[in-house]
């Protein structure tokens, strides 16, 4: 994160490399190749709630 206030679109479309022009193809491999890790207690996370949902 930037520790910038405020900013523009065109500034973004600049320098943040999630906003460069590209196909939806290559957005979605760039966006699932650039994901961090599951944390360990996702499993749990999930199935607390999938039990509150219902």
């Amino acid at each position: 994160m930037s520790g910038k206030v405020v900013s523009t679109i065109g500034f973004e479309r600049r320098f943040n490399p999630a906003l460069r022009p590209r196909t939806q193809a290559d957005f979605v491999q760039f966006i699932l190749e650039t994901l961090p890790p599951k944390p360990d207690h996702f499993a749990d996370i999930v199935a607390a709630n999938r039990e509150e949902g219902g």
